[in-house]
């Protein structure tokens, strides 16, 4: 309970207000975890690369690095664009987005 109310709650200067800011924590919460499933996941294959006895199975494995550093890429990108588009909305003329 303490933690949904931390989210809820406003305390610093920087911080978003009311529905807002507990969108932009979710969103922010949802992004992380992926990044540290898509770096577990990054490891798990470069395992599989390096213990791969056949070309196939290398190749196969080399691939699959390729699009897990692609969802990092995508995921960083992601995170970029909605800081963004939040920082934006909130600065340029819509600060009745919080009240």
């Amino acid at each position: 309970m303490d933690f949904l109310q931390g989210l809820l709650a406003t305390n610093s200067a920087n911080s978003l207000e009311g529905a807002a800011g507990t969108i932009n924590d979710v969103i922010n919460i949802i992004i992380g975890a992926l990044g540290g499933v898509v770096v577990l996941y990054a490891i798990y294959l470069a395992y599989k690369f390096m213990t791969a006895d056949t070309d196939d199975k290398r190749k196969n494995a080399k691939a699959q690095m390729i699009y897990a550093i692609i969802g990092v890429i995508a995921i960083f990108a992601v995170m970029i664009l909605w800081n963004t588009v939040l920082k934006t909305a909130l600065i340029g003329g819509g600060e009745n987005i919080t009240k």
